[in-house]
This record gives C-alpha cells, structure tokens and sequence, in this order.
C-alpha cells in the first residue's frame, strides 16, 4: 500500500470515527450495531484496514447515512 491510500484510510477512520462518537457511547456498542468485530473497528479506524463496500454499507446504515457520506 503506498502513502496515499495509506493516508485515505486514516482519513476515513477518523471520519467514522467522529460520527460514531456523536451517536453511540462506546466503540463496542458502535461495533455490535455494524455486525462487525471491536478489533476490526479499531483497525478501520487507524486507518489499517480496507474495508469492503459491504462493510461500509453496515457502518453508513449504523451511522444513519449514505455510503456516499463516507467517501
């Protein structure tokens, strides 16, 4: 992975991360909600894993938005 995608990743991370704080009280209940395991959710959010298209529809549906919204 090159510095680039390296750096969108970070980026979409810190922005879910920043919407899920606003409307959940914790990563965990935040990451139940996804249907996805806390260690991914923390991966996701430092920015060291590419998620798939389908769990990022899950998190846009979690957070109450479009996937679009994410990007």
């Amino acid at each position: 992975m090159d510095k680039s995608e390296e750096k969108y990743l970070f980026e979409l991370g810190q922005k879910i991360e920043n919407l899920y704080t606003n409307k959940f009280s914790s990563q965990n209940e935040f990451s139940k909600t996804v249907g996805c395991d806390p260690r991914t959710t923390r991966r996701i959010i430092r920015g060291e894993q590419n998620i798939s298209i389908l769990l990022m529809r899950s998190i846009a549906e979690a957070l109450e938005i479009d996937v679009k919204d994410l990007i």
